[in-house]
């Protein structure tokens, strides 16, 4: 006897099973969404959907620090700061004194340890000041440095060198593709954030190449953070 195929459903067994669908489906978005119904009570520390997710970063920025001059015209040795653990930043405040670039002029770079990596350019050098933040990382991540001018109307270079034994450039850090981290930027703040290995000690140049402006002199704050992620944090009362 051949097997008898099943009869397909009435329409009242239709019905019902359509109905206990929507039942099911309305008990489902009644927990939605679903990171603030997990139990006990759920995920009360979860961001919610769109929120940045660096609000979720736990920052220890320590003590604010006034960044003090070597008194030397390419602001070295760097003074470095840490080592810093992952979580933990450096936050600075300071000014720059002078910008723009002078296209025959010629840096010097003997250092105490060797030849310096630093001017990063071929030829020429910075008109004005050269500030230097400094930093060792206590364990590998991501060394994220942030500055915020006084003056939006600047063009400027945060580009950060792995220092030699001497505490000055031995090396410029670069990206995937070989280029310097921080060059040419330009407004009232940048940020990038670059993998360093635990016990790297990394030096950021700070110095503004436009406007041709000796006279100028801008405040700044800027931080050193080291990040797990990748992702940085705000300086402490920027939004």
């Amino acid at each position: 006897m051949l097997p008898t195929p099943p009869r397909p459903a009435g329409p009242a067994l239709a019905l019902a099973a359509a109905f206990a669908a929507a039942l099911g489906l309305g008990s489902a978005c009644q927990e939605w969404p679903r990171y603030q119904h997990l139990p006990p009570g759920g995920d009360t520390g979860a961001l919610p959907a769109g929120a940045d997710p660096t609000e979720a970063l736990e920052v220890d920025w320590g003590q604010a620090q006034d960044h003090v001059e070597t008194g030397s015209a390419s602001g070295l040795p760097v003074t470095v700061g840490g080592p810093l653990q992952p979580g933990q930043g450096l936050f600075l405040r300071g000014q720059l004194d002078g910008a723009g670039w002078v296209a025959d002029g010629d840096a010097d770079r003997t250092g105490a340890c060797g030849t310096l990596a630093f001017p990063l350019a071929d030829e020429g050098t910075y008109a004005g000041d050269v500030d230097w933040l400094g930093a060792e990382a206590g364990a590998a991540g991501w060394l994220c440095a942030t500055v915020e001018f006084d003056s939006a109307e600047l063009s400027y270079d945060l580009v950060p060198f792995v220092l030699d034994a001497c505490d000055e450039p031995g090396q410029a850090l670069v990206d995937e593709l070989s280029r310097p981290w921080g060059m040419d930027q330009q407004g009232v703040t940048a940020t990038w954030a670059a993998p360093v290995q635990a016990g790297d000690r990394i030096g950021v140049a700070l110095a503004a190449f436009w406007p041709q402006d000796p006279t100028l002199v801008t405040g700044w704050s800027a931080g050193l953070f080291l990040s797990s992620s990748g992702l940085c944090p705000s300086l402490p009362g920027m939004p």
